[in-house]
């Protein structure tokens, strides 16, 4: 009797997470990541994780992106990146001085971490502002519906949880600095693809 109510439940597992195939143009496949939207996020740094629920917000007009979080039982903290300036970029961030707070963090490794995500959105910025494809990441596709993107020997990541209504659900990084281990997720339950 099991059985018989085990497989429907796989079939329907199945099917509910089903992938979709992305377009092969790298330029309009970043574009899909859903850069305005809420959901869950994860940070980890040995020996420390938190988990905690965010909202994103990106002006495409004047090149800025911010990241709000909330960690249960901390301060609310954010995340800003701003290009409005050709050639530069601007961080302001509250995150920044929690993780260096913490005993232990390498200020090298936050420097990294942050380093890492801001590229990460300049990536996406340019292929929705210019479609360019000179990115700061080397970007492969590991199958038609994931990009994995890598820089240099010390950041890894990939997009995930592709749809064509949703974009991009599921962003996870990961920097490697010396011992020093940071991981990252954001994974949207959210999005306003306008």
């Amino acid at each position: 009797m099991r059985l018989v109510l085990i497989i429907p439940f796989l079939l329907i597992s199945c099917a509910t997470f089903n992938k979709e195939k992305l377009s092969g143009d790298l330029a309009k496949d970043l574009s899909s990541f859903c850069v305005v939207g809420s959901g869950k996020g994860r940070v980890v740094y040995t020996p420390y994780k938190y988990v905690f629920s965010f909202d994103s917000a990106y002006d495409q007009d004047h090149a800025n992106w911010l990241l709000s979080f909330n960690i249960p039982f901390r301060p609310d903290e954010f995340i800003e990146f701003d290009w409005s300036e050709a050639g530069q970029s601007k961080l302001r961030s509250s995150f920044e001085e929690s993780l260096l707070t913490q005993k232990n963090i390498d200020p090298k490794a936050v420097e990294i971490f942050l380093n890492a995500l801001e590229m990460f959105m300049s990536d996406i910025s340019q292929a929705r502002t210019k479609g360019e494809k000179s990115f700061y990441y080397d970007w492969r596709y590991k199958d038609s519906s994931q990009l994995l993107f890598a820089y240099k020997d010390y950041v890894q990541g990939s997009l995930e949880n592709y749809t064509q209504s949703q974009g991009f659900g599921l962003v996870r990084i990961l920097v490697q600095w010396k011992s020093e281990k940071i991981s990252f997720d954001l994974k949207y339950s959210s999005c306003n693809r306008s």
